[in-house]
């Protein structure tokens, strides 16, 4: 005999206020998306580290950002 699983909680154990703030503070899915893409953009090691060589504000050019960041 075939023994079906319930695909669904008969419990509700959150509680709704906690729940409700939290819902209340998600970013809507377009701006999920958006961040997503960002953070795939950075999520290669060589991207991040250039990413984060750039975050003081300053410029660089290509060869000084070679050299700080160790990449050809």
């Amino acid at each position: 005999m075939i023994e079906e699983r319930a695909d669904h909680c008969d419990l509700l154990c959150l509680g709704l206020p906690l729940a409700e703030s939290i819902r209340s503070c998600l970013p809507d899915l377009g701006v999920a998306g958006r961040a997503a893409a960002t953070a795939r953009a950075l999520a290669d090691p060589t991207r991040l580290r250039i990413a984060a060589a750039l975050t003081g504000g300053a410029r660089l050019c290509v060869c000084d950002l070679a050299w700080v960041t160790g990449l050809a």
